[in-house]
């Protein structure tokens, strides 16, 4: 509950992600990917 008040803040500024995290920093970017295809599509029509 604290983690999501301060993430909530104005001041809040996330951070890169530990090399740890590279599991969720590949889901972020594949799905970045398909959305940025998506829209690419949509233009096209």
């Amino acid at each position: 509950e604290l983690a999501q008040k301060g993430v909530t803040d104005p001041a809040y500024v996330p951070g890169p992600y530990m090399p740890s995290e590279y599991q969720v920093n590949a889901f972020c970017n594949w799905y970045l990917d398909r959305i940025n295809d998506y829209i690419e599509e949509g233009d096209e029509a």
